[in-house]
């Protein structure tokens, strides 16, 4: 065959091996989220008598940071505020002694935002402000205790106050670092993501940090029937990172040669409606 259609083909060849490998590292990924959702509902449920299942919404406000900044070797900056947000679905189940799982997959934005006075040369002080943007998809699962249920119709007309803990695994969409000096934006990668051992500066600012985030999360709040079917649930939820948020190129000692990891910090106020789904039998009480 001539040289001139060889490429085209080739090129062609080329571009459907990469939408395949693609394809399958979505696929993956969805599997893996569906089996962090279904697997420990499944083996929750085997653990005594099933008494309700239920599912919906939920919405939320949080205070957001990035614990220990990383400047890629300057100096940090003073912290500034950050509101962040999430929203998605959510679902249950209540076991016997108000012993409850919940799982969630939401969508959610966080971050932080700084600005300073920085002296870049010799008597030259520069007004500095970044803001990072932080875009995941966050599946949480979270053990509670619902307290005070008693037998029968879980006491439907009162509310009941929950303790819960669990674990938050967070996959990284897409990430958005800006940056200013006097008023005037400029490019990050080349301003100040540089990195010697690596010719080029990050083509996206996604390329910075880890594409999967895992947190410890803990939560309190109140729950109660409106109806007979439907849920409303209020509750003060905080979450911390326990992986290192910045990529392994990416990490850089101070300028006092220290490194320390850069971790997801998020107090939210998160907000949930739900529909009783099916329920069976009686609950335990919980001193029995």
């Amino acid at each position: 065959m001539h040289s001139v259609f060889k490429l085209p083909i080739i090129g062609l060849s080329l571009m459907v091996e990469a939408f395949k490998t693609l394809n399958a590292i979505l696929i993956m990924k969805l599997k893996s989220i569906l089996i962090l959702i279904v697997f420990p509902l499944i083996t929750y449920a085997q653990m005594g008598p099933q008494q309700v299942i239920y599912g919906g919404g939920s919405f939320g406000i949080s205070a957001a940071w990035i614990i220990n900044q990383t400047n890629y070797g300057f100096a940090e900056l003073d912290y500034v505020p950050e509101i962040g947000y999430s929203f998605g679905a959510s679902g249950g189940m209540i076991i016997n002694r108000g012993n409850a799982i919940e799982v969630d997959l939401l969508y959610t934005r966080q971050g932080q935002k700084y600005e300073d006075v920085i002296e870049f040369f010799v008597d030259s002080f520069n007004r500095v402000k970044k803001e990072v943007r932080l875009h995941y998809l966050q599946v949480p699962v979270v053990f509670k205790h619902i307290f005070d249920l008693q037998h029968g119709d879980f006491d439907k007309e009162d509310p009941k106050f929950f303790l819960g803990a669990g674990l938050q695994f967070g996959f990284l969409t897409k990430a958005k670092v800006q940056y200013y000096r006097d008023g005037i934006e400029e490019n990050f990668a080349l301003a100040q993501a540089t990195n010697s051992n690596i010719e080029e500066p990050p083509a996206k600012s996604s390329n910075l940090f880890n594409k999967i985030d895992i947190s410890l999360v803990g939560t309190m709040g109140v729950r109660r029937y409106l109806t007979e079917k439907l849920i409303v649930s209020i509750e003060a939820k905080g979450g911390l990172s326990m992986t290192d948020m910045n990529q392994k190129n990416w990490q850089f000692e101070n300028p006092d040669g220290i490194y320390k990891p850069s971790r997801n910090m998020l107090l939210t106020l998160k907000l949930s409606a739900f529909y009783e789904l099916s329920s069976s039998k009686s609950v335990i009480p919980s001193d029995q």
